[in-house]
């Protein structure tokens, strides 16, 4: 499995910890399934 890493600007993490926890919790919860999708779209 490659290695798959996101990096927040200071702007984006101040951005992110204004939102409710709930929201937050779900946006970062959308990125564990980043790298099965782009391992899936780059062998199709």
């Amino acid at each position: 499995m490659n290695t798959f890493q996101i990096i927040f600007t200071p702007t984006s993490a101040a951005e992110l910890a204004r939102m409710p926890k709930e929201l937050q919790l779900q946006i970062l919860g959308e990125f564990r399934s980043l790298p099965e999708r782009s391992c899936r779209l780059l062998s199709a």
